[in-house]
């Protein structure tokens, strides 16, 4: 028995669905929320790529690094809240435990009905790489031979060489020409993170898509 708020107020709605508590509804709008963050970011992301020139096919402006880390940030949220059915971990109670999973079943029920299949958000592998990137880039960064672009657009992912033989790897770095971000051993296609995150907050939430993702332009090799 989950100890339920004796008063929740909001200036958004965080009860939509009186059928569960009012602790899953309001960690569920959570997850809502970071999934309709993450959307405006990548929207924001793509406005700034076709709206503003570029650099030998290089992308340069003030606001793609904190957007890159943003999406990430927001799809790292969403998925732990969403699509974790993890094991139990050490620091997790039982109670936050039973939550969670009892959030992923919710979920997943709205998704198998309507033939959902979640690929990106329920990606373990690439929510650990997102939540925990101080653990996963320390690592990285000590491989020896190796150069890093972080949170960069740029048009090919092998349009530059590194010198002396030294390996070219990704942080939270997207690849116009692909419509990916590539982050550590990840590829994340932001097209079709971004068709995950409406399916859900549609079936799940009730929210319609309002916006379209229009591809930006990139110059021919």
């Amino acid at each position: 028995m989950t100890n339920e708020p004796t008063g929740v107020y909001s200036l958004r709605r965080v009860i939509f669905d009186n059928e569960i508590s009012n602790t899953q509804n309001i960690i569920l709008s959570q997850g809502q929320q970071a999934l309709t963050a993450m959307c405006q970011k990548i929207y924001h992301l793509y406005e700034i790529l076709r709206s503003f020139p570029q650099l030998k096919d290089t992308y340069i402006h003030e606001d793609i690094p904190q957007t890159l880390s943003e999406i990430c940030l927001h799809q790292g949220i969403a998925s732990s809240i969403l699509f974790n059915n993890s094991t139990k971990t050490v620091s997790e109670n039982t109670q936050a435990y039973r939550l969670r999973l009892e959030r992923y079943n919710y979920v997943r029920k709205f998704c198998e009905n309507q033939s959902i299949d979640i690929k990106i958000l329920s990606n373990r592998k690439v929510r650990n790489q997102l939540v925990h990137i101080d653990d996963h880039l320390a690592k990285a960064l000590g491989k020896p031979n190796t150069g890093w672009f972080i949170d960069v657009a740029v048009a090919f992912r092998d349009q530059f060489v590194c010198p002396n033989g030294l390996e070219l790897q990704f942080c939270r770095s997207f690849i116009v020409s692909e419509e990916v971000i590539l982050h550590l051993e990840n590829e994340i296609s932001v097209r079709e993170l971004w068709d995950e995150a409406w399916f859900v907050l549609g079936v799940v939430f009730g929210i319609p898509k309002n916006k379209i993702l229009e591809k930006p332009e990139h110059s021919l090799r």
